[in-house]
């Protein structure tokens, strides 16, 4: 008898405080994933451009501000090909609310008649 009292006092202590326990999330958060304000996913674009630019050219020219960030169908979105941009590298960056699976598109426009090598733009001073 005793072992049942000692189960039964158990299993309601242990009841009683599955009862009280809930899930809060912090500010930003939804369910166990982080959502990204527009200013953190303006900053993580930029970032993931730059990055990408810094691969392919050898730079890193752009800012959070350079672009509006906007929200589509559950992914955010920031940039465009601008063939007339300064320097003449523009982005397009997309990824989900939480920045995870980014997709990076870098470009490089110009009128001049030359290919671009993997040293980057035409003009480029050679180090």
């Amino acid at each position: 008898m005793m072992f049942s009292r000692c189960t039964l006092v158990l299993l309601v202590a242990l009841a009683g405080s599955c009862a009280q326990t809930r899930s809060v999330n912090p500010p930003g958060q939804r369910g166990n994933r982080f959502v990204l304000s527009a200013e953190q996913a303006a900053t993580l674009a930029a970032k993931l451009a730059n990055d990408e630019c810094e691969r392919l050219y050898k730079r890193r020219p752009f800012v959070p501000e350079q672009y509006e960030v906007g929200f589509v169908e559950g992914f955010y979105h920031w940039g465009h090909l601008d063939v007339g941009a300064p320097g003449g590298l523009s982005a397009e960056v997309w990824f989900k609310r939480d920045g995870l699976d980014p997709r990076v598109n870098v470009w490089f426009s110009t009128d001049a008649m030359q290919p671009i090598g993997r040293d980057g733009p035409p003009g480029r001073p050679q180090p």
